[in-house]
């Protein structure tokens, strides 16, 4: 080993070095290196004797114990508002403070931004109350018997809730479970419940919708997975578009079929217009600002518009030409009757209009007289309709009853 410092150096002249110094008062020192570079280290040590006329010559040499150990942060210690925790990048592993309400500094305990008591537990109750936005959303789904997408709602609510609790802040915060399930769940359920509101909006047969809510669901499961892709707007937005895309084709058919406007225009001008403008408001408003210190209230308006979006969005519950619940109007016509497998082919049968029906579904057991008429009814399902008929030997009628 060299003898002396390199490139000249000296331990007055060392402007990269780290100076320690200990003497009859102070027999110790130490110091905390961040970071070391890999390649050679180099220690020089010099000793001063000073007697009562000043330095002088020492006698002796003293006895020095150097001690040199890795430890994972600052002596393992980021102060009240910091945590310890350890990155990899390629072959290298190191460790670093992650700092929290506002403060900094290699131990976090640089104050100059830090947020006071008051403003970390409205940071807290901001980012977790704003969640009960999703309520009115969740039983509107639930009363136009829309189950599926309100269980959703319900699991986007409930994991949204508990991930700021334990994200926002780690003094007053609360942690259910590890933060990485916390995480997973919220940007699952935050995805899955755009791609599921789409999917119900869409003009498609139950069967095809259920399977577009399981492929998305797989989908997105697969995609959060990955803890670097949880942040990848550009993924979440080919996710939304492609259910949107269903979306439109679907309606566009249903005009074609039709050969009117679907939905009506005024569900286009007071329900899906005011929808979608609400939410591209919080998508905007929470893109957009990109202070930090500006999150609690942006990320919060985010929630206010995103979980009130569905209410204007989520489409009324499929009506029949009474005004009632088509399941159940079906029901109450065929529960109390044999139904024939099939209508006689030598029978014809008509659609009667809208306005003048010849039966009303029946609220109990039907009278002696009513079952001549009830007990011709067959039931048949396919296509985009639901039809019961009247056999043509009782009264010569046919209902038709819409699914939407």
């Amino acid at each position: 080993m060299p003898r002396r410092l390199p490139y000249n150096s000296s331990l007055d002249n060392c402007p990269d070095g780290l100076h320690l110094a200990v003497n009859d008062s102070y027999t110790s020192a130490s110091s905390y290196l961040p970071f070391p570079s890999t390649g050679v280290w180099y220690l020089a040590l010099r000793s001063q004797c000073f007697g009562k006329g000043g330095p002088e010559p020492c006698s002796t040499a003293p006895m020095v114990n150097v001690s040199l150990r890795l430890t994972q942060c600052s002596f393992g210690q980021c102060g009240q508002f910091g945590q310890c925790q350890l990155f990899s990048e390629a072959t290298t592993v190191f460790s670093a403070c992650v700092c929290q309400a506002g403060y900094r500094g290699m131990t976090c305990s640089d104050a100059t931004y830090g947020l006071s008591k008051g403003e970390q537990l409205q940071a807290v109750y901001l980012l977790t109350l704003s969640n009960l936005f999703f309520l009115p959303s969740i039983l509107l789904a639930l009363h136009r018997r829309f189950f599926t997408l309100a269980a959703i709602f319900t699991f986007t609510f409930f994991f949204s809730t508990f991930y700021h609790a334990c994200d926002t802040n780690e003094v007053y915060g609360l942690c259910i479970t590890d933060y990485d399930t916390l995480s997973f769940c919220d940007f699952l359920g935050s995805v899955l419940s755009f791609w599921a509101l789409l999917v119900t909006m869409a003009r498609v047969r139950e069967s095809w919708r259920t399977l577009l809510l399981m492929c998305g669901a797989l989908v997105v499961a697969a995609v959060q997975s990955d803890e670097n892709e949880r942040h990848n707007t550009v993924a979440h937005v080919i996710l939304v578009a492609v259910a949107g895309l269903v979306l439109v084709i679907s309606w566009g058919l249903e005009m074609r079929r039709r050969r009117s406007l679907f939905p009506s225009w005024r569900r286009y001008l007071f329900c899906l217009l005011p929808g979608s403008l609400l939410a591209l408001t919080g998508i905007v408003v929470n893109f957009s600002v990109t202070d930090m210190s500006q999150y609690q209230y942006s990320h919060s308006f985010w929630h206010f518009a995103l979980m009130l979006a569905p209410c204007f969005l989520i489409p009324p519950r499929p009506k029949d030409i009474y005004g009632e619940d088509q399941a159940t109007s079906i029901q109450s016509i065929l529960s109390y009757n044999e139904i024939p497998d099939a209508a006689p082919a030598s029978h014809d049968y008509v659609n009667v209009s809208e306005r003048t029906p010849l039966i009303t579904p029946a609220r109990g057991p039907p009278a002696p007289s009513d079952r001549r008429v009830t007990a011709c009814i067959f039931q048949e399902l396919g296509g985009d309709t639901a039809r019961v008929y009247i056999n043509t030997s009782c009264i010569q009628a046919g209902l038709c009853l819409p699914t939407y």
